[in-house]
């Protein structure tokens, strides 16, 4: 799996991102406690969600250590990809476990197709035979995971200077920021297609075209 490693300082880089033998799970460990998204695609089938740590919560099963979660998804096309227009239907509580380098994602209610073995299964618990572990290959820095708002193209930054590519992401695709400079962002995006093999592309796009998708603090 291709990755950029990056590594930056200052106040804004206040969140961890995990880096997964799956590119379609993305976790980042952030000063408030866990989000992430998961997405993937094949053909006609769909699995994808948003989570974040609902509540200060700790808890074992087992040998792991659990954390709760509230997931939620935007029916498409979406009003925005803005928390509050996201559709309440999809709404669920969860949890997210963690054993070492593994992490389990667990669903109460999931979305009809992140239920089976096509392109996601999250109703299982760490005890469940056919359960799926993540295993965090790399950890980086990070600022967050955003949402295009609409078609961004790709730039490319010399110096100062950002020269803009052919290479584009369309309203929906899901990044994380790994870095900022004046009015772009730096970013890696995980093709959810499984034809792609989970083709990782980094690189600069306008700020101004990315969402935070996750509800405000407090919330």
């Amino acid at each position: 799996m291709a990755a950029v490693i990056l590594s930056f300082s200052g106040a804004a880089n206040a969140a961890e991102l995990l880096i997964f033998d799956s590119p379609n799970m993305i976790m980042l460990n952030e000063r408030d406690g866990v989000i992430g998204y998961y997405g993937s695609v094949e053909g006609d089938k769909n699995c994808e969600f948003f989570f974040y740590q609902a509540r200060e919560s700790s808890f074992k099963e087992g040998e792991y250590s659990g954390r709760d979660i509230s997931s939620f998804s935007f029916a498409f096309p979406p009003k925005s990809y803005r928390y509050k227009d996201r559709d309440g239907r999809f709404d669920s509580a969860g949890a997210v476990y963690s054993l070492q380098d593994q992490r389990i994602v667990r669903i109460d209610n999931p979305a009809p197709g992140c239920v089976g073995w096509a392109v996601g299964s999250f109703g299982k618990r760490p005890g469940d035979k056919y359960v799926v572990r993540y295993t965090i290959e790399k950890k980086t820095e990070a600022i967050g995971i955003r949402a295009l708002s609409k078609k961004s193209t790709f730039y490319k930054k010399i110096g100062l200077r950002f020269d803009s590519t052919r290479a584009y992401l369309v309203e929906g695709d899901v990044v994380v920021v790994l870095a900022t400079s004046s009015t772009y962002s730096y970013v890696r995006y995980a093709n959810p297609d499984l034809t792609s093999g989970g083709r990782v592309t980094t690189g600069w796009v306008r700020s101004a075209d990315l969402v935070n998708p996750f509800p405000s603090a407090g919330k």
